[in-house]
């Protein structure tokens, strides 16, 4: 009879435990997605060719996140510890929560339980029945929401571009163009190279054979950048590829020096999906199919498109490397800023509105002849304490010059 009180007492004391850490592990309390973070969990639930979701964090603030999966041939352990501590470097040391575990969400906010069928979400979901799910669960406020589109508190919906009523860029307001000074010197064909690489695609992500031209591209300061150009099994079009290779090489002895030193290696996928960076393939920018090297569309003005992409992954490169930079001064400059942003899509999550802001803040410092006076007004009135930040870094940003 005592040693049937004892593993009793075990197990109760076992359980309570349990309970324990999993509330110091799943969010409790009130919680609003961010837009990007909406996005970025649905890919997250949607996950199902190559991999399944294993955890998804998300700060307290709901503006940033880190999520994990699992390939579906491996068996992966859960290490919530690592997973909680992942997610706080990767949002400036903000605190991280988990949200979901596989497909259930496990945060309790007064109206989600954190469990049972009222807290799952089906794979086959699509993406508007998912953001109703969120909204009937309590974690989209779409009276916020709206209200906040209205108010109307970034300057550009995409840094520093603008439209004219037929949705054109507006010729005489381009920050970037094919003309601007380079420090690009040579490139040279290196070879042919054959691997497997993750493309970032619309529909999700697909690991593929990437058929490739590698070149090596020279620039001033000894700096040398490798570019991959993927190119058809059926299809190999070696003139094509190294006018691509050209080209990007330019735009990229366009950027700010203190960017060019984190950039080792360019991929350049030839069908559609995003622009993107990630750490399981450090120093490395991945493109896919753009309209970047198409000369009727540049003529219309679209290469500040180009420009401003690459600069905005190589700042997350940048970011990547916490000691270049301190976090909580820009915690502290986000927060003095209160609800303004350079962009639109900088509202996503901290990790954007970071790549984002320095394109306001290069528009203001070494472009403000280039972007139009109201906008410069704006930028100044909505996010003083992020110009400030970069003014304090002393960022070395050659080949630009200082607005006069």
């Amino acid at each position: 009879m005592r040693k049937l009180s004892l593993y009793i007492l075990s197990v109760l004391l076992f359980c309570n435990f349990t309970n324990i850490v999993n509330a110091k592990v799943d969010g409790e309390g009130e919680l609003y997605l961010s837009e990007g973070v909406v996005k970025k969990f649905i890919e997250y639930i949607q996950k199902d060719k190559d991999s399944k979701p294993l955890v998804f964090y998300i700060t307290l603030d709901g503006t940033g996140y880190a999520y994990f999966s699992c390939d579906k041939n491996e068996s992966c352990s859960v290490d919530d510890n690592y997973y909680k501590k992942f997610c706080k470097k990767r949002n400036f040391k903000n605190t991280c929560k988990r949200f979901a575990k596989g497909r259930t969400i496990k945060w309790k906010n007064g109206i989600n339980p954190g469990k049972g069928k009222i807290s799952k979400i089906n794979k086959k979901w699509s993406d508007a029945q998912i953001y109703e799910k969120l909204v009937e669960l309590g974690f989209i406020n779409k009276n916020k929401n709206a209200k906040k589109k209205i108010s109307e508190n970034y300057v550009y919906n995409n840094a520093l571009r603008r439209f004219n009523s037929n949705g054109d860029y507006r010729l005489g307001f381009e920050p970037f163009h094919p003309k601007d000074p380079t420090t690009f010197k040579n490139i040279m064909f290196k070879e042919k190279k054959i691997f497997k690489k993750r493309h970032k695609k619309y529909s999700g992500d697909d690991i593929k054979t990437f058929r490739s031209f590698k070149f090596l591209a020279e620039f001033e300061d000894n700096i040398t950048l490798e570019i991959f150009i993927e190119y058809n099994k059926s299809k190999e079009n070696f003139e094509e590829s190294e006018e691509i290779a050209l080209f990007y090489s330019k735009i990229f002895g366009r950027i700010p020096h203190f960017l060019k030193k984190h950039v080792k290696k360019i991929y350049i996928f030839n069908s559609g999906g995003n622009w993107w960076v990630n750490r399981d393939a450090p120093n490395s920018i991945n493109i896919s199919k753009s309209n970047c090297t198409n000369k009727y569309i540049i003529t219309k003005g679209s290469y500040t498109l180009c420009n401003e992409n690459m600069i905005h992954e190589a700042m997350h490169l940048f970011e990547f490397n916490r000691k270049l930079f301190s976090e909580s001064k820009w915690l502290e400059a986000r927060e003095l800023d209160k609800d303004f942003y350079c962009s639109e899509y900088g509202t996503n999550n901290i990790t954007e509105d970071f790549a984002d802001s320095v394109l306001c803040w290069i528009g203001v410092r070494y472009k403000s002849n280039k972007i139009m006076k109201e906008d410069v007004v704006k930028i100044n009135k909505y996010i003083p304490n992020r110009l400030k930040f970069f003014d304090d870094l002393n960022l070395n940003m050659h080949p630009y010059k200082i607005s006069k």
